[in-house]
């Protein structure tokens, strides 16, 4: 694994072989269709110390325009919410992302992401520390680019009730149904906020919509364990289908 640390100082010895930049005048790039940051580096690791500017990627959550300490967008201080392969160094980061690297070589993944809704709840819940030493796999996405393109829509939509509408980041996916003849299609809203309105809207009000896409039918149902909502609906899904 490339492994590219942008600090003003020496890299942290754990994390083996890398090569280090200073910090960037110009902002450092995301290659998404090859989930490389500035052409051949799989990971970039900057110290919490440096502030870095990053690109707005499309497909993803909305990404602050600076990384640096104390990111509200940042999970544990060590993802950041729409920014993929990038890990924030701080006191008592290392096993976090020793154990993320770990991950993604174990399953072969060439993207790594937080999950809005579980930053989100983690900020709320004030829990770094313990979370820090004993990460959970549930806690990240973790992809490659045959995963995300055979059926699954990760990504932000368009979801309406009556005259109010949200634009939040969905992950999505389905099958058809041998049973009923039926394309089911479900997921997740990552969005606390957006998700537990439209939960409590009139039933059969939900819309949802991805770009240009076909506005379809959709029910908000329960609240997951990381802050989510699960949202489903039956027909045409509204993400394109592989092949």
């Amino acid at each position: 694994m490339n492994i590219l640390v942008v600090t003003d100082g020496p890299p942290p010895h754990w994390l083996g072989s890398t090569t280090v930049m200073r910090p960037p005048t110009e902002p450092i790039t995301f290659d998404p269709a090859a989930d490389r940051w500035q052409g051949e580096y799989d990971v970039v690791v900057c110290d919490a110390r440096v502030a870095v500017d990053v690109p707005r990627i499309p497909g993803l959550p909305p990404a602050p325009d600076e990384i640096g300490p104390g990111s509200p967008n940042a999970y544990l201080g060590v993802l950041v919410d729409g920014v993929p392969n990038l890990f924030v160094l701080g006191d008592g980061t290392e096993r976090f992302v020793r154990t993320c690297l770990k991950w993604m070589a174990e399953e072969g993944a060439t993207r790594i992401t937080s999950r809005a809704a579980v930053t989100a709840d983690h900020a709320v819940r004030r829990d770094t520390r313990r979370r820090l030493r004993r990460p959970t796999r549930e806690e990240v996405d973790l992809s490659d680019p045959y995963l995300r393109d055979d059926g699954v829509y990760s990504g932000p939509a368009c979801m309406t009730s009556g005259e109010s509408a949200f634009t939040v980041p969905v992950r999505l996916s389905g099958h058809l149904e041998p049973l009923d003849g039926h394309y089911h299609w479900y997921g997740t809203v990552d969005d606390p906020e957006a998700g537990a309105q439209l939960k409590k809207a009139k039933k059969g009000s939900v819309t949802l919509a991805i770009g240009d896409g076909p506005t379809v039918p959709a029910a908000v149902t329960e609240r997951t364990g990381w802050g989510s909502y699960r949202v489903e609906g039956t027909g045409g899904p509204p993400f394109p289908l592989a092949g």
